[in-house]
């Protein structure tokens, strides 16, 4: 149980950082759209 728990947290992680990379990529292509233009 132990191990399994183990490997499950793992792969959780592995997501959230994908996840969360994902994100800070997509914020940063909308990033000139949503600035104003000088």
């Amino acid at each position: 149980m132990a191990s399994s728990s183990a490997t499950t947290m793992k792969f959780f992680s592995f997501f959230l950082v994908a996840v969360f990379a994902a994100a800070v990529t997509s914020a940063q292509d909308l990033s000139p759209s949503l600035a104003p233009a000088p």
